[in-house]
């Protein structure tokens, strides 16, 4: 604030020996040459003066560009570190996110594991045993499992399973346009044997 006002000031006494020449109607000319001796080397001065303000005035912009030029090369150096500290997170929980395997969603069985446990009790499984089945399978393959299937709860996928399928055979026969019954048998005596 105290620059602008000099510097509007400077302006204003350089402006001022211009007004005395014009309100000097008759000046002598031993007169007018100390007005301009004493004009010149004011007028030289506070040119002088001038010009080391802007001086002044310039290095404190160098120095506040030189610095923030600075904190940019730095933040562009710590820019990258960030880059690759974020790659790394984010492929290490990809890889820790593909490496399990739920069992459950939201508190109900997938699909996939309620078809691993109906091909494991169809190939003869125990109902006890699915769950150790299942552990193993996928402890092996290198994916750890989360949540597990009690026996009660094989029992009712098994269970639901055969229901799912009834209604399905439900649903494909009143969909048909025809349908056909047939059968081959025999009897003897009295009983009905079908092939």
């Amino acid at each position: 604030m105290q620059k602008k006002k000099f510097l509007l000031a400077f302006q204003r006494v350089q402006r001022i020996p211009n007004r005395l020449f014009c309100y000097l109607k008759k000046p002598t000319m031993a007169f007018r040459w100390n007005f301009q001796i004493q004009w010149f080397a004011g007028h030289h001065s506070l040119t002088r003066l001038g010009q080391n303000l802007k001086l002044e005035m310039a290095n404190s912009k160098l120095a506040a560009l030189q610095k923030e030029a600075s904190h940019l090369w730095k933040s562009v150096a710590h820019a990258s570190g960030v880059k690759d500290r974020a790659v790394a997170v984010a492929k290490a929980k990809v890889k820790k996110e593909i490496s399990m395997h739920h069992l459950m969603n939201k508190g109900v069985f997938t699909e996939e594991t309620q078809n691993v446990v109906w091909l494991l009790v169809k190939a003869g499984c125990s109902r006890k045993y699915v769950n150790e089945v299942i552990y193993s399978v996928l402890q092996s393959a290198g994916i750890t499992p989360v949540g597990s299937v009690s026996p009660s709860t094989a029992a009712r996928i098994v269970h639901e399973g055969y229901f799912a399928a009834q209604i399905q055979l439900g649903y494909e026969m009143a969909n048909t346009k025809s349908m056909t019954f047939s059968a081959d048998g025999t009897g003897h005596r009295g009983i009905n044997f079908n092939s």
